[in-house]
């Protein structure tokens, strides 16, 4: 039996498209469903990269200053690498945790105290900046 699916308009195109589509045909997002923004605390070091990665596939690569936004639409185990700029782990760190979509839109990956070079992600009603 066909189910008639509830249509949205695009608000760049102006095309009808399914409620439950994340991009129009023209490949605007339909909803910020799922998407969520990670903002990384620096450990020590000043000049460092991030990288996340999920499955062994990279997923975002960029500095400690700038934030991930990215889209998931169920919880997923992401893999987060800190490294120096210059190349390595020293003054990094890494986690393995679950971010999911339906918790929080804000997640932040900090170092843990007394645990290097062990990181954090964890959900937040706000974003702080030190």
């Amino acid at each position: 039996m066909f189910k008639r699916r509830n249509k949205i308009i695009c608000s760049k195109c102006g095309k009808k498209v399914p409620e439950d589509w994340d991009y129009c045909y023209c490949g605007n997002p339909i909803s910020d469903r799922g998407i969520v923004q990670i903002q990384f605390k620096p450990t020590e070091e000043k000049d460092q990269r991030v990288k996340i990665s999920v499955n062994g596939k990279e997923l975002w690569t960029g500095e400690i200053r700038e934030y991930a936004q990215l889209r998931f639409k169920e919880p997923t185990v992401l893999w987060i690498k800190y490294s120096s700029a210059f190349g390595g782990l020293v003054g990094g760190g890494i986690c393995e945790a679950i971010i999911d979509p339906e918790k929080s839109k804000k997640w932040v990956v900090a170092p843990v105290p007394g645990k290097y070079p062990e990181l954090s992600l964890k959900p937040v009603d706000e974003f702080t900046f030190d």
